[in-house]
């Protein structure tokens, strides 16, 4: 019980001496209820709330009081739910900064991005700084690549929904929250793709800048439109 109420004050301090919080991560997922560890969270997070409104909880120990997943080091391909989600990830193969780690490349992290936001989910990366708080040049040389497919591509990744059949063997899907658009993420090396039969009303489809690609029966002609830094290319389809 001490450590319980040393737990609460602690949480106090940092919700109302810090400015507005958006975000309450607690990672100590070892201090669960089961473990004999109960830090009464169905009380305290109401609680929590009050003292910064709009503020939402990850919380890994307890996931009663929780208001979004947040698998680790993991894609998931299958979670489509009503409950907000996002892979946490680490860049290379560490949460912090060795001398000798790598970052994944930005076509790795492209295609989890993709299947994270086709599934209703979202993708946190984890970078560690260097010593003197900088980050390392590889690490920006990838986030520079992704960056610019973002832009890019940032009507069909941002504020967008999941929609049916969100993935198969050549694309991945989103849809915009209005539902008028459906965003095809297409594998760069196919000439032509067919239209899930679960989008078979969307038959107009569009390059990036507008111009229109050919449509027969099913079959989207993509031939002609490439893209020349990345192994996926948007098709926008409307009804």
């Amino acid at each position: 019980e001490k450590f319980t109420k040393y737990y609460e004050d602690e949480l106090t301090q940092l919700l109302t001496e810090y400015g507005k919080i958006d975000c309450l991560w607690l990672d100590s997922n070892w201090l669960r209820p089961e473990n004999g560890y109960d830090l009464h969270m169905d009380t305290l997070a109401p609680k929590l709330k009050k003292m910064q409104p709009g503020m939402m909880i990850v919380d890994r120990g307890d996931h009663r009081t929780e208001d979004y997943w947040t698998p680790e080091n993991s894609i998931i391909t299958d979670s489509v739910t009503n409950v907000p989600w996002e892979s946490v990830i680490t860049l290379g193969g560490h949460w912090g900064y060795t001398t000798w780690d790598k970052p994944k490349d930005e076509h790795w992290v492209i295609d989890s991005l993709l299947n994270n936001i086709s599934n209703g989910g979202n993708l946190h990366l984890g970078v560690g700084p260097k010593g003197d708080g900088t980050i390392p040049e590889p690490v920006i040389d990838v986030l520079k690549k992704v960056g610019k497919f973002n832009k890019m591509n940032e009507e069909g990744i941002f504020t967008t929904r999941p929609v049916a059949p969100y993935q198969n063997d050549y694309a991945y899907f989103t849809q915009s929250k209005d539902g008028k658009k459906v965003y095809a993420f297409v594998d760069n090396e196919l000439d032509s793709f067919e239209l899930p039969k679960e989008l078979k009303d969307y038959k107009n489809a569009f390059q990036v800048d507008g111009k229109k690609l050919e449509v027969n029966g099913n079959i989207i002609d993509v031939k002609g439109y490439k893209s020349e830094d990345f192994k996926v290319r948007m098709i926008i389809l409307e009804k």
